[in-house]
């Protein structure tokens, strides 16, 4: 999957590469902000909470992308992944907070 994207031209870090593997939710999200990236995960339920609580505190950050389904298949999540990366690159005011399954 990481291979694919990056072959369809899509900039991919991995939690693994970034060294951010045993890092807190809260972390990773702050890691993802101050490197200009947006965080694509399957954590919808804590992502979706600290999202909120960010807004609140007025702590924008860089862009969630949340998968709920589980057994999505690559080619959909990378096709999805695609849409978001150029319908939203330099447009989007605001934070970016999305669902995958919203793209598809």
């Amino acid at each position: 999957m990481v291979e694919a994207l990056g072959a369809s031209g899509v900039d991919v870090l991995t939690t693994q590469e970034a060294g951010q593997l045993r890092a807190s939710d809260e972390s990773q999200l702050a890691f993802a902000t101050s490197e200009g990236r947006v965080l694509y995960t399957t954590n919808c339920a804590d992502f979706a909470a600290l999202h909120a609580r960010w807004m609140s505190e007025g702590r924008p950050h860089s862009g969630l992308v949340m998968r709920a389904q589980q057994q999505l298949p690559p080619v959909a999540q990378i096709k999805a992944l695609r849409r978001i990366c150029s319908e939203r690159t330099g447009t989007y005011e605001g934070v970016l907070f999305e669902y995958l399954e919203s793209w598809l």
